[in-house]
């Protein structure tokens, strides 16, 4: 008994040691995301100008745990995390950039550890003893997931919660796997239960990535773990009955979550369009999406070469494009073969169930233009790394056979981590960003988006001429795009060619005579370009179309430079009723009142 505890010891000894490894390895490959700046690329919006995060008060955490508009999902433990790290390190974006890496570390160590988990429970649920093999190769499985390329996006952006959620969901497997080994109707097992379904749904209300969950435990408890007997008719039967309760907790906060999401997104406003009716995009357009997303993150982990933070196949949705029909036939068709091989094959047939179930929340259902982003492969990955370790233990293959695998995994992880290093350092600044973006986009017309975007840093930094080129690349990319002649018009306006400037927010409201902003500057631009009816009558269709404080102070200032005093007047009053304190306009009534504007 003595021996037995010794060696017990030095495993869990070894299991600790190998699990740190695993993490030091994973800091060691994304240690450059530590040095990234905030990003105008999600960060900007989620974190760098969210007055929501930058204190712990009552108001804060009442919209936290409220709101389900600002990003279109509820996501509430997500903003905590963020709100606590701004209230301990400041805006700075080092230390948001530290917590993404370390919880990283974190997951990669628990793929490490549930790789292990489930080595050692054969069917039946009966724990097995596991050697020094089973670490190599849970190791390797783990650091293929953990310094994939395609973990780098998940991991560089400062506002990033997905590695956050995926920490909660390994916790509440690994706890859903414990209660599996533990006498069935014990307190323990319900303890281990209750807390499995805990941390789900903490990884929901981070960021609701794993919304197919359920799906996933019903398929190891089938396929896996044995705890349901085969054939549709034992399904029902005494045996499996209290399999199938266990699910109703994670069924329920799924459903909870789910539909805070979708009342979100049907509910979009502010800057987030609508979702497409079915009108707009129908039915087979979005099934054939979904395959094509199936499809996707199946073939793309092997070949992860021209990453860049948007791809836009799906934006350019062609249903009878042969990419989607052939992306739908490849879903159906594997589909097919495996419930067909089910008996041979129920390993295969488990991975693929949960690749189908994992990847819902992300196939764009709702969503069109949609788009296919690294950082959605983060949760789906993990099946596929501890398929992969376990046929790297091959425990009926032969010695030399099993360390030449061993060996080549490895050297896969060096060949990643490489790579994955080298992709770190595109994410380091906007610029750096958007400028890579730009290569990878090559002549295609969404190029024009990431030139606005690139235009909007340099403007940002007072970089004018930058900006001006950039805004001016991006109407050229899309001539039509009244966006775009509006932001180039606006900083022309900004670095003092306000004729040119007035010629593009002409051109834009062209194309679209329904935008406030780009209409709102162009009556500033005609004001200061001594135009001044004509900026009073854009101006006062500002005022009908969107009325601000600000507005009505502009109308006031040109009806007055015009002499229309009883008209400037009532506007600077409509002013001050909209914000009784703008001070611009308090100061302005007082100088009409001694003017005798009465």
């Amino acid at each position: 008994m003595a021996q037995t505890n010794r060696s017990s010891r030095a495993h869990r000894g070894q299991t600790w040691a190998v699990a740190a490894a695993v993490c030091l390895v994973v800091w060691f490959v994304f240690r450059g995301s530590i040095g990234g700046a905030m990003l105008q690329w999600d960060d900007d919006t989620n974190l760098q100008y969210n007055e929501h995060l930058r204190a712990l008060s009552v108001q804060n955490l009442h919209w936290m745990f409220t709101d389900a508009s600002y990003v279109r999902r509820y996501v509430p433990l997500g903003w905590l995390a963020l709100a606590v790290d701004y209230r301990l390190f400041g805006p700075g974006p080092r230390s948001f950039h530290a917590l993404n890496l370390a919880l990283h570390c974190a997951d990669a160590a628990l793929v490490f550890l549930l790789i292990l988990k489930l080595m050692g429970m054969p069917p039946g649920g009966r724990a097995r003893p596991l050697g020094a093999n089973a670490l190599l190769a849970a190791a390797a499985g783990a650091l293929l997931w953990a310094v994939h390329p395609l973990r780098v996006e998940a991991v560089a952006r400062a506002s990033g919660t997905y590695c956050q959620a995926v920490f909660f969901i390994l916790l509440s497997i690994l706890a859903y796997l414990g209660s599996v080994s533990m006498a069935a109707g014990g307190a323990a097992r319900r303890m281990m239960l209750g807390a499995s379904v805990l941390a789900f749904a903490m990884s929901l209300t981070t960021y609701p990535l794993a919304l197919g969950y359920a799906g996933v435990l019903v398929v190891l408890d089938v396929l896996v773990l044995a705890r349901i007997p085969p054939g549709a008719a034992a399904w029902g039967g005494r045996e499996s009955r209290g399999v199938w309760i266990e699910k109703i907790p994670f069924l329920a906060v799924t459903a909870a979550v789910l539909g805070v999401t979708l009342a979100a997104r049907y509910q979009a406003g502010g800057v987030w369009e609508p979702p497409p009716t079915l009108a707009q995009f129908g039915v087979g357009s979005r099934i054939l999406q979904a395959c094509y997303v199936w499809a996707y993150y199946l073939w793309k982990p092997l070949l992860p070469l021209h990453l860049s933070p948007v791809y836009t196949t799906l934006v350019w949705f062609r249903p009878d494009a042969p990419v989607f029909v052939g992306s739908a036939a490849a879903v159906a068709g594997i589909t097919a073969l495996l419930w067909w091989r089910r008996r041979r094959w129920p390993g295969t047939l488990a991975l693929w169930l949960c690749h189908l179930a994992l990847l819902v929340p992300v196939l764009g259902l709702t969503e069109h233009p949609h788009y296919a982003n690294d950082r959605y492969s983060y949760l789906v990955a993990i099946p596929v790394s501890v398929s992969i370790a376990m046929i790297l233990l091959g425990r009926g293959g032969r010695p030399v056979l099993r360390r030449a695998a061993l060996a080549a995994a490895f050297g896969l992880v060096a060949a990643c981590g490489m790579a994955s290093s080298a992709q770190v350092g595109i994410w380091r600044d906007s610029e750096t960003l958007f400028r890579a973006m730009l290569d990878r986009l090559g002549a295609d017309p969404y190029r024009a988006d990431i030139l606005r975007r690139l235009g909007r840093y340099y403007r940002g930094g007072e970089r004018r001429a930058e900006a001006v080129a950039a805004f001016q690349e991006a109407v050229k990319a899309a001539p039509e795009w009244s966006v775009g002649h509006y932001e180039l018009g606006s900083m022309l306006v900004e670095a003092g060619e306000t004729g040119r400037g007035i010629a593009e927010l002409e051109e834009a409201l062209r194309i679209t005579p329904g935008m406030p902003d780009a209409r709102f500057d162009l009556s500033r631009a005609l004001f200061s370009a001594g135009r001044i009816p004509e900026a009073a009558a854009a101006m006062e269709e500002v005022v009908r179309a969107r009325p601000t404080a600000d507005s009505y102070y502009d109308l006031s200032v040109m009806y007055g430079r015009e002499g229309r005093m009883a008209e400037a007047r009532r506007a600077c009053d409509e002013a001050l009723r909209l914000d009784p304190f703008h001070a611009r306009a308090l100061a302005l009534r007082r100088a009409l009142a001694e003017a005798g504007a009465r």
